[in-house]
């Protein structure tokens, strides 16, 4: 099960990015006196779409169901982010 996670960046110029995201890899690199370096892997929301096994074909249906079926996708994966896609 993967879990999100926002990653604050405060860049040369004193403004602040940020990267959202599912946390999908933790690796610990080594530890030294008490304290440990991990590898974190942030990736977005949409990757998870390449990890799907299964997945439908829609030949004969008409054009207008599969693209209501698209936007009704897109509208779930980005319900999160719409302050961001305006």
């Amino acid at each position: 099960m993967t879990k999100t996670a926002t990653l604050f960046i405060s860049l040369a110029d004193g403004t602040c990015t940020t990267f959202s995201g599912d946390i999908t890899q933790v690796a610990m690199l080594r530890s030294e006196g008490g304290l440990a370096r991990y590898r974190v892997r942030l990736t977005p929301r949409l990757w998870r779409l390449t990890q799907v096994r299964n997945s439908r074909v829609w030949h004969l249906d008409k054009v207008h169901a599969v693209n209501s079926a698209t936007k009704n996708i897109v509208d779930y994966l980005t319900r999160n982010y719409e302050e961001y896609l305006k």
